[in-house]
């Protein structure tokens, strides 16, 4: 409740002020902050699932659909670094309907949020962040590549905690990603990459099997 009643609050400001007398610009201001709140919501509720076992709720997306809600809340945060973000080429995927996968959206999309994180908190100014696809027959491979500060140590899907750096703060994000990974019966890799920073790979199946 102490998180969630002042997300409540904004996203009722937001819609209370809204206005179609108002100009483009401003309104559609409104509409992301009444969308980010949506989003807050959503993945409060998966940070919460971090302390019980995790259930997946899957439903048919997209890679890109899951990118975007990730990275959309993260866009002040690469601007104040002036980080150069690289995508994948979405439209060749969604010409060849090649990113539809079947996953628990929400979840998926927290753990990308945590990850870019991580590697915007570890990059420098004018960095770059680039974001890989490989789609396979029954699986993906999802990257996030920085050049930032590296890892000193491998992170340990198994520890209690998570580690404290400059890498990866003092959050749940790494454990919780961990976690995640695994209940959409996948795994998390991460790397040094040889000309400076990290590797972080998702690799996921296609469709979740659920288990009764």
């Amino acid at each position: 409740h102490n998180i969630r009643n002042p997300l409540a609050s904004i996203r009722a400001t937001a819609q209370v002020l809204d206005d179609p007398a108002l100009d483009k610009e401003t309104r559609e201001s409104l509409k992301d902050i009444i969308n980010t709140v949506d989003r807050l919501e959503r993945w409060t509720g998966a940070l919460l699932a971090y302390l019980h076992p995790l259930k997946p709720q899957p439903v048919m997306t997209s890679v890109k659909e899951i990118v975007e809600g990730a990275l959309q809340p993260l866009q002040q945060k690469l601007d104040a670094k002036s980080i150069k973000l690289i995508l994948p080429n979405w439209s060749a995927l969604r010409a060849a309907a090649n990113d539809r996968i079947f996953t628990d959206q929400h979840l998926l999309e927290q753990v990308v949020y945590n990850l870019v994180l991580n590697a915007i908190d570890a990059s420098n100014k004018l960095g770059q962040i680039e974001i890989t696809l490989n789609m396979h027959s029954n699986s993906f491979d999802l990257g996030i590549i920085d050049n930032g500060t590296g890892m000193p140590f491998t992170p340990d899907p198994s520890a209690i905690s998570a580690p404290t750096t400059k890498r990866f703060g003092t959050g749940i994000g790494i454990p919780f990603a961990f976690k995640v990974c695994d209940a959409l019966g996948g795994s998390l890799q991460f790397a040094n990459n040889a000309t400076g920073g990290t590797i972080i790979t998702i690799i996921l199946p296609k469709i979740i099997e659920l288990n009764d």
